[in-house]
């Protein structure tokens, strides 16, 4: 029961999880503090983070309960940035929100590695970009599986992703995604070879900006 906290404005931050187990009751098990914070984590063997925090904190009167909680098993808060490769597994799950949660003008980038989402809410959520260039991503949300979308009084994040390779699978035939399968309200780019699976109980994809595909394979359910 312990989380790791990277400190606001800290840059050039590499973090290795080999056959790491962190849980946490308290905040999100993985933190990544705001002001431009930069992280790379490589993933070696198989890593398992929960967030397994109160769901009654989010309504706490205490200030110190409510700012640590997270509602995520990683957060990324405003202008920064989380970059995960390496050979390993890393297995996220919530119960709260968001497994995996970028805020305002945050960035999540996924190069290598294999990525297991399961969450009560959204899987892989950011405000303002998500880049996917490789690896194996496996998600099961009971909302939406990818989701980018900016709080109504943030102006600036883009709202934005990008799939350049590496393989998604949104859902599965018995375990579909409970809401959309991806939805962003910025541009969808899909510019690699990448191999993208969607099983979903509402719309497979869904964006209210430009859908771009030149390459790769999509299979929408």
């Amino acid at each position: 029961n312990g989380s790791i906290t990277v400190k606001k404005g800290t840059t050039g931050v590499n973090l290795i999880f080999d056959n790491l187990s962190l849980t946490s009751t308290k905040t999100a098990p993985l933190t990544i503090n705001k002001d431009g914070a930069e992280v790379k984590l490589r993933l070696e063997g198989t890593n398992t983070l929960i967030d397994n925090e109160n769901p009654e904190n989010e309504f706490s009167t205490d200030p110190v309960v409510l700012d640590l909680f997270e509602a995520s098993a990683i957060k990324i808060k405003s202008k920064s940035s989380l970059t995960i490769s390496g050979n390993g597994t890393l297995n996220v799950e919530s119960i709260n929100k968001n497994a995996i949660k970028g805020g305002k003008q945050a960035t999540i980038q996924i190069n290598s590695g294999t990525i297991n989402i399961i969450s009560t809410k959204n899987g892989l959520s950011c405000d303002h970009k998500i880049i996917i260039n490789g690896g194996t991503i496996n998600i099961s949300a009971l909302s939406e599986g990818i989701k980018l979308e900016p709080d109504a009084d943030d102006a600036v994040s883009a709202a934005e992703l990008t799939i350049n390779g590496g393989t998604i699978n949104a859902g599965t035939p018995l375990n579909k995604i409970g809401d959309d399968g991806i939805q962003a309200i910025g541009n969808i780019y899909i510019n690699g070879k990448a191999n993208i699976n969607v099983y979903a109980e509402n719309d497979a994809i869904q964006t209210k900006s430009n859908f771009y595909m030149t390459d790769g394979t999509l299979n929408l359910y």
